[in-house]
């Protein structure tokens, strides 16, 4: 099963953007509470850091420790890690050619000098911006209490503290102490309010990775090792999320953003062992220097000479506002900054406000004036625009822009567009050599060796990959019709006309609509991309029986809704059949293709359509024809291939296993699915992403299986996506739970067995081959490679596996978590099962990167984009209103 509650785009389906900025990763808040033991992973809040050297006068006021605000769980060992997670059931997995490849991750020896490390919780009032905390926190290191602890300290950005000695002050004062200090040229004094939370036992990690015995100590200890980890990099370098980011290499995206090169890394666990994860990222960053220049390069037809017009003035504004600016007219010594909130509509020549004079009085006086009479600054443009930022009792102070400059280094967090995504990935996208090259770069710039940190918290770390043994799954045959068979090969097989659809359909009541002017896509030439679609569709096996259907054509401009009614009774009058298929023919990616698909997919008569681009259709070959036929033949509900028989084996039973999920698969042959899509309540920030009302909707899948197969299914497999380890928890105990619910209340006695495993795309996990012959074309690991150990949970069930083949940049393995397992799975059984099931995807002929059922619920919550004006109650989980015609077909490819 997969489900998807979020709503992506199906251009990540195989290359996931390889990037770490707010364009490929959605940012979590990971909360860490003290009172629910959970198993040591390594996702931490993170925080944004640029710090600036500050002075200031400290005074100390010794106080009583209130409750902490996480008080630590008593440290009782139990027998496997609080996850839920099923443990591992064998040695791991046998099956497949074995080999050894290079990964990311670094060996990490630790040698504590302290036996114990010490948690301290530390408030700042009144509270700053966090990109703030940082700065004061190096000045309050300076203080004698900290100093005198002889060892140095390292600090999350945000509350936790981490010692391996006590802080004595804290102690000696009942547990906390409250320091306050005042900055140097400002009246505001900080307080911060430091209280002892926990003693870790080190020695209980050092145990749980020995011998499975795990404590809430051992989640404590990642969490310190990974605050001493990042301390120094996130203090002195541009930090973004999870990773630091250095200028050095920028490149241009144009529009005034750049794109930075940056470092994630982490502290994982590993089989016996810990590991630093370090991966290359991407951010993406507003060019820092002069307004004007910055200005021009998001509006290029700009003349700074020149008033803004409407048009540059927004696009303008939704760049720059909210960043942060300095001014250059009271000299280098003035360093405070301006967040920039508007942007004014006028030049500075025209742009006036209240003036206060000598005698009391008020004027009104342009902002070009004002500086030339209290600065003495002459403005080069004048009618350029002012920066304005909120002012005294509601105002607004304007500051010209020629006067305003933009430190680097500030994250661009808005959407980008089309061109810069696409020149992003063009940058970010690297192949596995160059990655490992920039990798071990990365390794130098962190310079483990010289980190006091990791020195004072007794860690060493290597700068060699680890070299992980692997395996190479065999890839399972594909039959076609007639007993035909392509063996696939670096995750691909060829289509050619030997091979014949396995489940056929009927095609008798079709035609095409073109979204385009005649004149720009001739009839001619829809007529020959026409008959070379047929001669491909019978070739394969199809019986198209209207061979010439027919065509129309409409402006984008027109009334979709109208244009495909009247479409529709066109292909039934001459078809003198009730509609089959639309195939829509559209000029470009725009609105047209979310409203086409939400008028025909939720129109109580419901429309089967198949949507391709002018551009294509112009040099259609027949592989074009091909690929498109199998989408056509799928939405018609025939087969285009299956597994070869016995690929879909599962252990215990001969019968084969039958795999439901919101996206379920419903034939034995591994390719028909259906779906469901449901809206869901919006959820606040850091939310556990929950899929409200999974009773029903499972309930609803089981019931159109019987439908379709004349039985109920005696398993369930349930692929998970778009869950983070910290959910994990909570995922378990509310989806395996409704799943259990929706067969109870189908019926008391129906208790099929349930798997549910976890997928994880979203991990900065890569696997590189040390030897060419184990290598695909693009130099990454074949399809197949599968890792479970080393690099794997000390106990847990889990898997990476690399099922597709290398498109470009490094490829991405997919991580498989097993949370539940009453099918009882052997290592080799579910990964051999999940590696097949990757081979049956109707939209090409390649091994998908995760299984065809995730990939399909990705599809379908993308899809529920284009529904996102029909009538659906957002407050409470509700079926989205598919057509009765359409919800039992793969409408969705």
């Amino acid at each position: 099963m997969s489900s998807d509650r979020r709503m992506r785009s199906p251009r990540e389906d195989e290359e996931m953007l390889d990037v770490d900025s707010h364009i490929s990763k959605r940012s979590r808040n990971i909360a860490y509470d003290h009172n629910q033991p959970h198993p040591p992973y390594s996702e931490q809040p993170r925080n944004l850091s640029n710090p600036s050297p500050l002075a200031a006068r400290v005074k100390v006021e010794p106080g009583t420790a209130p409750p902490p605000p996480a008080a630590a769980a008593t440290t009782t060992p139990t027998k496997e890690p609080q996850t839920g997670c099923t443990k591992r059931p064998d040695q791991g997995g046998r099956t497949g050619r074995q080999i050894t490849i290079n990964t990311n991750f670094f060996p990490l020896s630790l040698r504590p000098t302290y036996k114990t490390i010490h948690h301290y919780h530390i408030d700042i009032s009144p509270e700053v911006p966090p990109r703030r905390n940082r700065e004061l926190w190096q000045e309050l290191q300076r203080h004698p209490i900290m100093m005198e602890t002889g060892t140095l300290v390292a600090y999350d950005g945000r509350h936790s503290v981490f010692s391996p000695k006590q802080l004595p002050a804290v102690h000696d004062n009942n547990g906390a102490v409250t320091i306050k200090i005042e900055l140097a040229g400002q009246k505001q004094e900080i307080a911060f309010k430091i209280m002892h939370v926990n003693e870790i036992d080190m020695e209980a990690l050092a145990i749980f990775l020995k011998t499975g015995k795990y404590t809430q100590d051992c989640t404590e200890a990642i969490q310190a090792l990974n605050v001493a980890l990042t301390h120094k990099p996130y203090s002195n370098m541009v930090t973004v999320g999870r990773s630091v980011f250095t200028p050095d290499g920028a490149q241009d995206l144009r529009g005034g953003i750049e794109m930075w090169h940056g470092i994630y890394h982490t502290v994982r666990l590993g089989q016996q062992q810990l590991f630093v994860n370090v991966d290359k990222s991407a951010g993406a960053f507003v060019k820092g220097g002069s307004a004007i220049e910055l200005m021009k390069s998001i509006a290029p037809r700009w003349n700074p000479s020149h008033p803004l017009d409407r048009r540059d003035k927004d696009a303008i504004e939704m760049v720059i506002k909210g960043l942060f600016f300095k001014v250059t007219h009271r000299g280098k010594q003035f360093r405070r900054k301006y967040k920039m909130t508007q942007l004014s509509r006028s030049g500075a020549d025209d742009t006036f406000f209240d003036h206060t004079t000598n005698d009391g009085g008020t004027r009104k006086v342009s902002v070009e004036q004002y500086y030339q009479h209290a600065y003495t600054a002459k403005l080069h443009y004048p009618r350029a625009p002012c920066f304005g930022v909120p002012g005294r009792n509601n105002t607004v102070a304007y500051f010209p822009a020629e006067l305003c400059y933009f430190e680097s280094g500030q994250s661009y967090k808005k959407k980008l567009n089309d061109e810069q995504v696409a020149a992003m990935l063009r940058a970010a996208s690297m192949k596995p050599e160059p990655r490992i090259q920039k990798i071990k770069q990365s390794i130098q710039t962190l310079d483990f060796k010289n980190n006091p940190f990791l020195a004072a918290f007794g860690m060493s770390i290597s700068d060699r990959m680890s070299d992980v043994p692997a395996r190479v799954l065999q890839a399972p045959r594909i039959e076609f019709a007639r007993g035909v068979k392509a063996v696939p090969r670096q995750g691909t097989w060829e289509l050619n006309a030997s091979q014949q659809y396995l489940g056929t359909a009927t095609l008798h009541s079709w035609g095409l609509l073109v979204f385009e002017n005649e004149g720009r896509l001739q009839r001619y030439k829809v007529e020959s991309f026409v008959r070379r679609l047929v001669q491909v569709l019978s070739t394969a096996g199809m019986n198209v029986v209207m061979m010439e259907p027919p065509i129309g054509y409409t402006q984008p401009q027109g009334s979709i809704d109208k244009e495909i009614g009247l479409a529709r009774r066109r292909i039934e009058n001459v078809c003198q059949a009730r509609i089959q298929m639309l195939i829509a023919l559209l000029p470009g990616k725009g609105l047209m293709y979310p409203d086409i698909k939400a008028f025909c997919e939720t129109s109580e008569s419901g429309i089967m359509t198949q949507c391709a681009l002018t551009s294509k259709i112009e040099k259609a070959n027949d592989a074009y024809c091909r690929l498109l036929g199998m989408k056509i033949l799928s939405k018609l509900g025939g087969t285009v291939n299956r597994l070869e028989e016995n690929s879909l084996g599962s252990p215990g039973e001969i019968d084969r296993p039958s795999i439901a999920s919101v996206v379920a698969l419903v034939d034995d042959c591994g390719f028909r699915h259906i779906g469901r899509i449901q809206r869901q309540p919006s959820q606040g920030v850091g939310a556990v992403e929950v899929i409200e009302g999974l009773p029903a909707l499972m309930m609803d899948l089981i019931a159109s299986y019987k439908q379709i197969m004349k039985h109920h299914p005696q398993r369930i497999l349930f692929y998970r996506d778009g869950v983070s380890e910290s959910q994990f928890p909570e995922i378990l105990r509310t989806e395996v739970k409704a799943i259990k619910i929706a067969c109870h209340q189908i019926d008391p006695k129906y208790k099929p067995a349930v798997t549910f495993v976890v997928v994880k795309k979203r991990h900065n996990t890569r696997f590189f081959p040390m030897d060419k012959r184990d290598s695909d074309r693009s130099g990454n690991c074949e399809s197949g490679t599968v890792v479970d150990s080393m690099i794997t949970h000390p106990i847990e069930f889990d898997f990476y596996l690399q099922s597709h083949a290398g498109l470009q940049g490094t490829s991405r393995c997919a991580h498989y978590c097993v949370l539940y397992d009453e099918n009882k799975f052997t290592s080799d059984d579910l990964q051999q099962l999940t590696f097949n099931l990757c081979h049956v995807y109707s939209r090409c002929s390649k091994a998908t990167s995760i299984v065809p059922a995730v990939q399909y619920a990705h599809l379908l919550a993308y899809r529920a984009r284009c529904y996102r004006d029909v009538g659906v109650n957002t407050d409470r989980p509700e079926a989205m209103p598919i057509s009765n015609e359409l919800k039992n077909t793969m409408f969705f490819v």
